[in-house]
């Protein structure tokens, strides 16, 4: 009876309590814990299958040991060696089945005892490590096993994270799947680094005991295994102690796993070994050139991208898979190119240890082949150094602006070479005019090929207005391959019409975005090889990128009479080349003068030149070192080339126009004080202008003031000239345009706007100040003689205004300006082709291109 109560207690309590306010919380927090758990097993589980798990290994590629060599096709099209590949790596792969099972073993007893029974992971070590490293039972424990260490060795991932380690587990799952353990262990003791510059055990074996693996006793092997740990602790040569505990532990512990015997424990730990240290001191070094350095980093990036290779297997397929590689590289050009490079006396010398490095790209623009490279002063001291012309980007300054403005601008349609713009600020800058131009001066109306010959910067920059940022920005990057620029930084006036680009740009890019010039508008892909043959002679790789029309025949044609001109006589008149060679160029100079640039073509070649330090530094300001040394290689490459002329184009012709209004000249634009403005265009056939000259008006100075004549100037003194009629107003005060003293306004500025200034007291726009009342009447004497009194005869002719340049004039204000902002009459200076009949420029250089300060 008793029981049967207890029961029926028992029962109420428990329904009781399932039923109770406590239960209810319970039962809640363990769904809570369970849904918790499932979402984070299903948050890791898509996790880990995010992950990337293959590890691409081709076991044959890896054992290869056959000497890459690069070719090139000579002048009779045969093929001749250029260089052997020498692996920065020293390695030779040994078969297992050439090693001592002791090798093996004393591996597996140090690094992982159990690895021939897990299947990649240790899952115990695993678990155990992971405790570690919660709470840090432990520091030094570790969890890898030797298909774990392998994965390392291929991909090279040593980056301590999570991530890292977990895809580390999933690809060594993948890797005992799909090889066996004796594939797995060979490729791990072929892979290690044992220090000494030794990768795997083969160069090992050498290295420290000059035999070879299959003569290695139990004791070299443990003393070389262990190693591995901390190759530098362990090195024989520098710690032996350190070394002879760590072999004694591994023997001991093969012992200990029945892998050898007690007496041939006994002996190995007695051997006393004799390591070869002339080995050690016997080791030498290959340079190559820059043009096999590239040529290995290109081949790099193709066989990972085109053949899905892992990137140590392409390093050991192209250092030792026998490869043939047909080079684009021209070994004379290169040499020559080596020549200068390499005297010191060629390059100007800067205060400091340190000096500025330079770098340069020869290209044929014909099919973008790169011809020689250089990328550093001096003599090359290693292999796949700091390659200048293709790793380095620095802000082109004003070489971009063919590229970025001038080119698209023509190819829309929107310029000619002939166009005429304001060489005059834009718009205030924290108070200042902008953009300044490199003289810190203006010069008033110029056309486009001036503006390119002087690289003028407002010009540049109202030009990139005109075609608007969007249309540069996708010029640069789809029509000439330009992948360095950022939407975020360089979709910009400032950084596409003045060159100061966010990363910069490489030497390379910079040759081949000019290529289209020279060639008649196309586009190629710039290569370093043209076709990779892998030991058996089938076709691994192939470099054939179509080529793209970037520009029309048409722009090239225009951008190659602009840039000539800048050789001829504007900033690049330096680079002028032997025997008459026709070259067409552009200088550039980055901000603070940290950064000097030349890139230009001949009929034959592209070359382009940067020069600075690898920390920007300001470079003193002088003649271009970039621009002398393109001279110096360029007069060396063409040196037994015939002289001819860039291509001509049946459809262009010579027209003569306004150089003030780009318009068909009409008789006022002779009249023009400062001499004719009519000089002879260059221009497509399609572009010649249909309309007269809008901008000449005729209007009567005063011969004696050479100012604009009053009612009360004497008829016999007036003059008939033609003046500018423009409105332009500046958006700063006092800003001196040469010019201004030739304009008549019929409007007035607007708030904000300020008239340009003459640096003259007495602007020929403004009215005599001579004569301001009408003459006394004649006497009676005069009139019965005849005699009258005249003035001096002081009529001049056109040409003697020409020495009247200073502008500062502006509203009527003759109050002078400071004597130092005159520049002189430059309006016509640079204004007229190289082939006009009407030219009265100065065959002078201007010193610089230099982008002003930024937005």
């Amino acid at each position: 009876m008793n029981s049967q109560s207890n029961s029926e207690n028992k029962k109420h309590k428990k329904s009781k309590f399932f039923s109770s306010p406590t239960w209810f919380i319970l039962r809640t927090l363990i769904y809570i814990g369970l849904c918790t758990f499932a979402i984070c097993l299903t948050v890791f589980v898509g996790y880990m299958l995010s992950l990337d798990a293959k590890v691409d290994i081709e076991v044959e590629a890896m054992k290869l040991n056959y000497s890459s060599i690069v070719y090139y096709i000579d002048e009779n099209g045969d093929e001749q060696e250029f260089e052997r590949l020498y692996d920065s790596q020293n390695r030779t792969w040994v078969n297992l089945e050439d090693m001592p099972t002791y090798l093996k073993d004393a591996a597996i007893a140090i690094e992982d005892h159990r690895f021939m029974k897990h299947h990649g992971v240790d899952w115990n070590r695993t678990f155990k490590a992971s405790i570690n490293m919660f709470f840090r039972m432990k520091s030094d424990f570790g969890a890898s096993t030797i298909t774990q260490q392998l994965v390392k060795n291929l991909t090279g991932d040593n980056q301590d994270s999570v991530r890292r380690k977990l895809q580390e587990i999933m690809r060594a799952l993948y890797l005992e799947r799909h090889y066996d353990k004796d594939t797995i262990i060979e490729m791990y003791l072929n892979t290690i680094y044992l220090g000494e510059g030794c990768y795997g055990v083969g160069t090992a074996a050498q290295a420290y005991y000059g035999k070879e693996v299959s003569e290695l006793t139990l004791a070299e092997s443990a003393a070389m295994v262990g190693i591995t740990n901390l190759p530098t602790y362990y090195n024989p040569y520098i710690n032996p102690e350190n070394n002879k505990t760590r072999r004694t532990n591994i023997i001991n512990r093969m012992y200990e796993l029945n892998m050898i015997s007690e007496s041939e424990c006994t002996a190995a730990k007695a051997e006393d070994i004799k390591f070869n240290t002339e080995a050690r001191n016997d080791s030498s070094s290959n340079v190559q050139s820059y043009f096999v350095d590239q040529i290995i980093e290109d081949l790099l990036d193709d066989l990972v991208e085109v053949r899905g290779y892992s990137k140590n297997v392409a390093l050991r397929t192209i250092y030792s898979g026998g490869l043939k590689i047909y080079a684009t590289v021209n070994p004379e050009m290169q040499a020559a190119m080596d020549d200068v490079f390499e005297d010191s006396s060629l390059f100007p010398k800067y205060s400091g240890a340190k000096q500025p490095e330079c770098a340069m790209i020869l290209l044929d623009p014909q099919n973008g082949d790169v011809l020689a490279m250089r990328g550093g002063r001096g003599e090359k001291a290693g292999a796949r150094l700091l390659n200048r012309a293709t790793q380095t980007k620095r802000p082109p300054g004003s070489s971009i602006k063919p590229i970025a403005v001038y080119a698209p601008a023509i190819e829309y349609n929107l310029i000619t070479p002939f166009s005429v713009e304001d060489d005059a600020p834009i718009k205030l800058l924290n108070g200042s005019a902008y953009p300044k131009n490199e003289t810190r001066k203006y010069t008033g109306r110029t056309t486009i090929t001036n503006a390119v010959e002087q690289s003028i910067n407002t010009v540049s920059m109202r030009t990139l207005e005109k075609l608007t940022i969007e249309r540069s920005y996708n010029f640069l990057t789809a029509n000439l391959g330009i992948t360095s620029l950022t939407k975020k930084g360089d979709k910009n006036l400032a950084p596409l019409s003045l060159g100061q680009l966010t990363n910069g740009i490489t030497v390379l890019e910079m040759a081949a975005a000019y290529a289209p010039f020279a060639n008649g508008g196309t586009y190629y892909e710039p290569r370093t090889y043209t076709k990779v043959l892998d030991s058996s002679g089938e076709v691994l790789l192939e470099k054939n990128s179509p080529p793209t029309q970037a520009i029309s025949k048409r722009t090239a044609t225009y951008m190659t009479y602009m840039l000539q001109n800048v050789v001829s006589r504007g900033t690049g008149t330096y680079a002028k080349l032997e025997r008459g060679m026709p070259a067409a160029a552009k200088t550039g100079t980055s901000n603070n003068d940290e950064d000097r640039w030349f890139v230009g073509y001949t009929p034959y070649y592209v070359g382009a030149v940067w020069f600075g330090y690898d920390q920007p530094k300001y470079i003193s300001k002088s003649l271009s070192p970039a621009l002398t040394t393109w001279e110096h290689v360029m007069n060396r490459v063409h040196k037994n080339l015939e002289v001819k002329k860039f291509d001509s184009n049946s459809e262009f012709k010579k027209v003569n126009v306004c150089s003030c209004s780009g318009l068909l000249p009409t008789e006022s634009c002779r009249l023009d004080p400062r001499g004719s403005r009519i000089v002879a265009g260059y221009f497509h056939k399609d572009d010649v202008p249909k309309k007269a000259c809008n901008v000449h008006v005729t209007v009567e100075i005063d011969s004696t003031t050479n100012m604009l004549a009053s009612e009360f100037c004497p008829t016999d003194t007036r003059k008939t000239v033609s003046f500018m009629k423009l409105n332009r107003y500046s958006p700063a005060a006092g800003v001196v345009l040469p010019d201004e003293q030739y304009v008549i306004y019929d409007g007035q500025p607007a708030s904000g706007q300020h008239y340009y200034s003459s640096s003259t007291e007495q602007p020929m726009n403004h009215t005599c100040t001579l004569h301001t009342s009408a003459p006394p009447e004649e006497d009676e004497q005069d009139e019965t003689t005849g005699e009258n009194e005249e003035a001096p005869d002081s009529d001049t002719t056109d040409d003697s205004q020409e020495n009247d340049n200073s502008a500062d004039g502006s509203n009527g204000d003759s109050t002078p300006a400071p004597d130092d902002s005159s520049d002189g009459d430059t309006a016509s200076t640079g204004d007229t082709p190289a082939d006009s009949q009407a030219s009265d420029s100065e065959d002078s250089a201007s010193s610089g291109d230099t982008s002003s300060a930024m937005e």
